[in-house]
């Protein structure tokens, strides 16, 4: 089946030439005036792989992202991430601008997420 060989390429690919980077899920807390602050908890270490944005990535420009320090990353299929999650890598912080799964057949194959360095409040 070509979903899952496809799976087994990707899933291969990611751990021959990923890089490991830390995903949280944090939890929010509301101050008085309303400013969150983030608890991120216990960090699991993951392989994907990143590639930069670049700045002639028009997409992303008219999106307002700043393409400086934003990443496009592959994950494997089954990997716990949503737009909430925070990716720590090269002790840097990271928030998710997009995310998506790429499927054949009706099924994940791998799960494409766009980063961008993030200022947190923790």
């Amino acid at each position: 089946m070509v979903s899952t060989s496809a799976k087994s390429q990707m899933q291969t690919i990611i751990d021959k030439h990923g890089e490991i980077v830390t995903i949280y899920s944090p939890t929010k807390t509301l101050n008085d005036e309303g400013d969150a602050t983030l608890t991120l908890g216990t960090g699991t270490e993951v392989k994907c792989l990143m590639f930069n944005i670049g700045p002639e990535e028009m997409q992303w420009k008219v999106e307002g992202l700043d393409t400086t320090d934003s990443y496009r990353c592959y994950f494997k299929y089954n990997q716990s991430i949503n737009k909430d999650t925070i990716i720590e890598h090269d002790g840097k912080y990271y928030k998710i601008h997009s995310l998506g799964k790429v499927m054949v057949d009706n099924e994940d194959i791998y799960i494409v997420a766009v980063i961008t360095r993030a200022e947190l409040n923790i």
